[in-house]
């Protein structure tokens, strides 16, 4: 008998559905949540750069939440080190796209710590569930548009793709210079992770070609970036920058594995050469942030001084694709 013959609606193998937050800070954030029967769950924040705000394996979340809560983009402060202010982190922030890192000036122009992209709504949202033989595939996908006049106009299309049968998901993004003129391109992931995933006896693999820290205590410590402590209020952060090897398809990755769960995120190096690596592990604000992007995370003019800034010419696009595979221990990836 044909496995769908016992369900009614689709939602029992593939539920894709849409809500809006309604108190707080978060009032009226347009949220998408994806779940299928095997155990993966993750939401997305159409109203904040289609970012990941939870993620998680069999109910178990993976993610770190800020205490600013999900905060919608109305609040938004651009000023200096504000940003931090509405930075709920989740699994996914999106940092960019033509400023990440340290405040600062450049060409005229004030930019605040990571840019403004997290707090771009998106337009087109839309939300899909296809039979596709055994199995039920998912979609969703959006525009987000970070523009202003007489300035830049970059657009990044991001979509997720995922399905009934699998621990397994996607997220594709294009981002293209709509603009005349040559336009700085900067782009950071941060994936955040927090307790209960994150503890003093979580591991993370990283595939190390160099590494080089963000101060001098951050360069003291380098070789401890597989360590973690118990929460402690005497525990400072820890900044690293890595460069990571490849495979023969120029595909890299970073794992992360808790006492009973694990991620594995992988990507085309050559789009995103860097890998950030932010432990905060404070009492009360235990963070682990791992941050593919293609820049140095100090600032675009900091880039533009040593000639690292990257461009995106007059309608040329990048695309950059994750793949993200989560499994519990004993289960098969």
């Amino acid at each position: 008998m044909n496995r769908f013959d016992y369900i009614s609606h689709s939602d029992a193998l593939l539920k894709v559905e849409r809500y809006t937050l309604s108190e707080g800070k978060a009032a009226g954030v347009q949220m998408i949540r994806a779940a299928n029967a095997r155990g993966l769950e993750f939401h997305v924040a159409a109203d904040r750069c289609m970012d990941i705000t939870e993620l998680r394996c069999g109910g178990k979340p993976i993610h770190y939440s800020s205490g600013t809560g999900i905060t919608h983009p109305a609040y938004y402060e651009p000023e200096g080190y504000e940003w931090l202010r509405s930075f709920h982190a989740g699994f996914l922030t999106t940092c960019g796209l033509n400023q990440v890192g340290e405040p600062c000036e450049y060409k005229g122009v004030r930019h605040g710590i990571h840019g403004r992209i997290s707090n771009c709504p998106a337009e087109h949202v839309s939300t899909d569930v296809q039979r596709d033989g055994e199995r039920l595939k998912g979609h969703i996908g959006g525009i987000v548009r970070q523009a202003r006049q007489q300035g830049e106009n970059i657009e990044l299309r991001r979509s997720f793709e995922f399905d009934s049968e699998s621990m397994l998901f996607k997220m594709a993004d294009e981002i293209s210079n709509r603009s005349s003129m040559p336009e700085p391109f900067m782009v950071l992931y941060h994936f955040n992770f927090g307790y209960p995933f994150l503890t003093e006896n979580t591991k993370v693999s990283i595939p190390i070609e160099s590494t080089k820290g963000w101060n001098p205590r951050s360069e003291e410590q380098k070789m401890n970036f597989n360590r973690f402590y118990a929460p402690g209020t005497n525990n400072g952060e820890l900044t690293l920058l890595h460069r990571l090897n490849a495979d023969e398809n120029g595909m890299t990755y970073f794992e992360i594995e808790s006492e009973e769960t694990r991620l594995r995120v992988s990507y085309l190096s050559a789009e995103l050469p860097y890998l950030g690596q932010w432990t905060h592990l404070q009492a009360n604000d235990y963070v682990l942030g791992i941050e593919p992007c293609n820049n140095n995370i100090r600032g675009a003019a900091w880039e533009a001084e040593n000639n690292t800034l990257c461009y995106l010419e007059p309608g040329e696009s990048r695309r950059i694709q994750f793949t993200f595979e989560l499994c519990n221990k004993g289960d098969k990836k």
